[in-house]
């Protein structure tokens, strides 16, 4: 991937994760070493700069080391890459409440984040049924290991079409059953 932090405009390597599914299929990866940044590249792509971020305590440890200033409301605490100690809604819904509000009368620091060279999403397909469709219908996008790649201006035109080729190989794959 091509995304790169927007602190101070100097760029500063990210550090990678594995999102695995399942995306369409169990162990699918969406993204192998996929940044929190696909999110923040889309609002930056209509200038809008990632500024507060909801979830658990290792995505706000990636927000920000991605995005310098991002404010966070943690809503889990992470325990292991697959399990969290969850805070009530109650209280959650407070917390987002109050940084809302902080967000929205406090003038913020971060700019939106923009990827000027271009945007390639890889997602690692897991054998089955919808990357049989993949393969039948944008084969020469897949890889031998089944790593569908994309490439576009933006992050948004890249999402996109991920979007519509996966609405369509799944609809697909669900006829072939």
């Amino acid at each position: 991937h091509d995304i790169a932090p927007a602190a101070a405009d100097q760029p500063r390597p990210l550090r990678r994760y594995d999102v695995v599914g399942p995306v369409c299929e169990s162990g699918d990866f969406l993204g192998r070493d996929r940044e929190l940044g696909i999110e923040a590249a889309i609002a930056g792509d209509y200038g809008v700069p990632f500024i507060l971020f909801t979830g658990d305590s290792a995505g706000f440890a990636e927000a920000q080391a991605l995005v310098a200033g991002v404010r966070g409301v943690v809503v889990k605490e992470a325990c292991t890459s697959t399990g969290a100690v969850c805070y009530s809604s109650a209280h959650t819904s407070a917390l987002i409440r109050s940084a809302g509000r902080e967000v929205a009368h406090t003038p913020s620091p971060v700019r939106p984040y923009r990827l000027e060279k271009g945007v390639t999403l890889d997602i690692t397909l897991g054998a089955g049924p919808y990357r049989d469709a993949v393969k039948k219908r944008h084969g020469k996008r897949l890889s031998p290991g089944g790593v569908l790649g994309l490439k576009g201006p933006t992050a948004t035109a890249v999402w996109a079409e991920y979007w519509q080729l996966k609405l369509e190989c799944q609809a697909a794959a669900a006829a072939a059953k």
